[in-house]
């Protein structure tokens, strides 16, 4: 198997139905066979049954810089969404730990699922968990990270569609994103292909290991 790039016009679609049925668990186990970490860590769903697949679309956030006046926005990655988020997108949010602020909420995931957006992924904080839960668009963030404080006058947007660290997983523009109850794993573009049939298999096999289970047999083969 080669790692084939796909071409740009199919790319949603057809990353969507390469991973459809597949859980992170096993794409994760997959990307670690081919000696890729995909996982992020401590990132949760912030809500139950939350499931997403989609091609990455990123933005990268520091701390304000000091002497900008407090009536600047500086955090400007609502007009990313407004107006460069595609269907099929996971927009992944990379923060800095300090200072603390919310870059996701209401409002944004209202937005991304107008434009038919598949989630988004934050390494940081969220606000309006409750409304967004009820409009059933997928947002994952750090776990325990939810606070009322925005991001408007306390972050600074530096670039979007680049390259990122994203809870300590590199990821760039194009790459899929899938996230479920289990968490969130990111695997290059480069490797969709080799991904999703090593995982394929990888899932054959695990429910194979179930009927044994259930039937009295052993996690082992051999007892």
């Amino acid at each position: 198997m080669s790692g084939l790039r796909l071409p740009k016009a199919l790319a949603a679609t057809r990353a969507t139905e390469l991973f459809d049925g597949l859980t992170s668990t096993v794409v994760s186990d997959a990307l670690d066979q081919l000696g890729v970490n995909g996982a992020l860590v401590d990132i949760a769903p912030i809500g139950v049954g939350m499931r997403m697949i989609g091609l990455a679309q990123t933005v990268f956030q520091e701390p304000r810089p000091e002497g900008v006046a407090m009536t600047t926005i500086t955090a400007t990655h609502s007009l990313f969404v407004d107006h460069e988020v595609r269907a099929g997108a996971v927009v992944v949010v990379s923060t800095p730990v300090a200072p603390v602020a919310s870059s996701w909420g209401y409002l944004l995931s209202l937005r991304s699922l107008r434009l038919g957006a598949a989630g988004t992924v934050i390494d940081g904080s969220v606000r309006d968990p409750e409304s967004i839960i009820e409009t059933g668009y997928p947002v994952f963030a750090s776990k325990g990270r939810q606070v009322s404080a925005g991001s408007k006058l306390r972050l600074r947007t530096v670039g979007t569609d680049v390259p990122v660290i994203c809870a300590g997983v590199a990821i760039e523009p194009g790459d899929v994103i899938l996230g479920d109850d289990s968490g969130v794993v990111a695997c290059p573009r480069g490797l969709v292909e080799d991904a999703a049939a090593l995982a394929r298999e990888i899932s054959k096999a695990e429910k194979e290991l179930e009927r044994r289970i259930r039937g009295g047999g052993y996690l082992n083969e051999n007892g």
